[in-house]
């Protein structure tokens, strides 16, 4: 209460302790005085996208799946005479690149050939047989180039390095022994560089090359054919004369490969043996 002069009461309102004024908002907030209201502001956020809404989480990435290699990239699966099967070890020690190995299994090209060089081969291979007059032959091709290992069970593969040091030693009896046991060093390392001389199981049949890379055999494998014809029934001893386009066929393609071409009579087992000439009639 206060009086006045003339002795008049009036009250006076004031504050209560501790209590104070709400302030304004500042002119740039939403329901300050000339700024929209909160509502506006929220649909104007809405609208926009505005960066009052909680930012959503970043997409964790899927996972890549592995790519799938194609079928020529890896290897086929060929077996020999025991059931052993041949992996890549056997593959990259007789130097066949998957391409290749494809183009063995699918009968496009023996190994050692490259297949427009294989197709020649054959054309003129029926073209020698046909100026020898033998029109009704069958041809056919066995070896390690036509399915990567020997089927001859009579040869088989080292199965350890002292085995193959005893055949290295015996396969050079002519040199000097410091030169046969400096030969027999080199195949072991090889053999043992290449895995093996692991625990891992060893191939029974000899693949192809394998021999000749070890220093066993002299020479690399060659191609073995196999002729069925009436016309030359009992002079394969004297091909030259019996047959002289087919005998130069041999040689110039023995030359083009640097390998052997085996001619001898008839076709034998009919099982897995790559058809190279089917006699005149029968292939159409």
């Amino acid at each position: 209460m206060a009086v006045d002069r003339d002795g008049s009461a009036r009250r006076i309102d004031r504050a209560a302790p501790g209590a104070e004024r709400a302030s304004a908002p500042p002119p740039d907030r939403p329901g300050a005085e000339g700024a929209p209201s909160r509502a506006a502001s929220r649909a104007a956020a809405r609208a926009t996208g505005g960066s009052d809404r909680r930012p959503l989480p970043e997409p964790v990435p899927e996972p890549t799946p592995e790519p799938v290699q194609p079928e020529w990239t890896r290897f086929p699966q060929v077996t020999d005479h025991s059931g052993f099967s041949f992996s890549e070890r056997e593959f990259a020690f007789a130097d066949v690149t998957p391409e290749q190995a494809w183009d063995m299994h699918t009968r496009r090209s023996p190994l050692g050939f490259r297949p427009e060089q294989w197709d020649r081969c054959v054309a003129e291979l029926r073209a020698a047989l046909t100026s020898d007059g033998c029109g009704d032959a069958e041809v056919r091709l066995r070896g390690p180039g036509a399915r990567f290992c020997s089927s001859d069970q009579m040869k088989w593969f080292p199965q350890n390095e002292n085995e193959l040091r005893s055949r290295v030693i015996r396969r050079n009896r002519g040199m000097s022994d410091d030169e046969r046991l400096r030969r027999a060093d080199k195949a072991v390392a090889k053999y043992r560089t290449a895995g093996f001389s692991r625990e891992r199981p060893s191939p029974i049949a000899p693949f192809f090359d394998s021999m000749y890379k070890l220093g066993i055999a002299e020479e690399p494998d060659g191609y073995e054919f196999g002729i069925a014809t009436a016309d030359l029934s009992g002079r394969f001893h004297d091909l030259e004369r019996a047959a002289p386009a087919l005998h130069d066929w041999s040689r110039r393609w023995e030359d083009a490969t640097g390998r052997t071409l085996t001619l001898s009579e008839g076709v034998g087992p009919r099982d897995d043996a790559w058809i190279v000439v089917e006699p005149e009639g029968e292939n159409g």
